[in-house]
């Protein structure tokens, strides 16, 4: 599988990474068990996404929207099980309400779009 465009993970991170309440550290946590990130994951596989998901298909699944932190467990779980499509919009909408998208993050989809869309950046 090509990796995530450095950019797209980088802003994931910062987007689920919280503050502890207990300990006043910032940790970057799965979203999925709430225990600690270490992958970025596509929600929908990038040759399916959904027009009921709302993601912009030019970016063939390459957004943030579709894009959730991870800790292993969960990660390896999702490969072999799968999600459910529920689930997929749930995640989706708390990403849409999250999500502020940078304007460097918006210069990277209009820059490369063409690239992004024949699946040749990653």
């Amino acid at each position: 599988m090509k990796p995530i465009p450095k950019i797209l993970y980088e802003e994931v991170r910062k987007r689920d990474t919280i503050k502890d309440k207990n300990k006043q550290q910032w940790y970057w946590r799965c979203r999925k068990c709430g225990g600690k990130a270490e992958h970025v994951h596509h929600i929908a596989g990038r040759n399916y996404i959904k027009p009921l998901y709302g993601i912009p298909d030019i970016q063939k699944g390459n957004h943030e929207y579709n894009l959730i932190s991870l800790c292993s467990t969960c990660h390896g779980e999702i490969h072999q099980y799968g999600i459910s499509d529920e689930e997929k919009l749930e995640f989706i909408a708390e990403n849409k309400a999250k999500t502020k998208q940078t304007p460097k993050v918006t210069e990277f989809y209009e820059k490369n779009k063409g690239k992004l869309y024949r699946g040749e950046l990653y």
